[in-house]
């Protein structure tokens, strides 16, 4: 159910949903998937923003983060967004929150993450085409979409 659903000055939208769950979460959706982005960007930028930023300069100080909080993370992409989604015990949300503005806001796009995180994502991609069911999806948008961003 949700509680707040508030616009803020900066077009951001913030919706607080109360659950039964003894953890909290928030989560970064942005409209970046196929249908606004190129092919593949929107799965690039999910990966790359969350190997390093300003004030975590690589990887592990990152991971180091997510274990002192016991943040559960993940991210992920669709046709139509991109999603990170963090969750934590309660008493630590505001460092959850300033976590995930430092990733999205300070994200280093270091050369070696670039090489590293363009390997993998090219990776998922073939094992997604090679997936019947999501080549049939992936043809049957082609055909509807006609090459725009869903179609591609």
């Amino acid at each position: 159910m949700i509680v707040v659903n508030k616009k803020l000055s900066n077009g951001l939208e913030v919706f607080l949903v109360k659950t039964e769950s003894k953890t909290v979460g928030i989560s970064l959706i942005g409209n970046t998937g196929a249908l606004y982005a190129s092919p593949g960007l929107a799965h690039f930028l999910e990966h790359t923003v969350l190997c390093a930023t300003k004030k975590y300069g690589d990887f592990i100080s990152l991971a180091n983060v997510v274990d002192n909080l016991g943040l559960y993370r993940n991210a992920y992409t669709n046709q139509e967004t991109i999603n990170f989604v963090f969750k934590c015990l309660p008493e630590h949300l505001s460092q959850a929150f300033e976590f995930l503005s430092e990733v999205s806001i300070n994200a280093l796009f270091l050369e070696s993450h670039i090489e590293k995180q363009k390997k993998i994502v090219i990776q998922e991609v073939h094992r997604q085409n090679s997936d019947s069911n999501n080549a049939t999806r992936l043809t049957a948008l082609a055909n509807l979409y006609n090459g725009t961003g869903p179609g591609i």
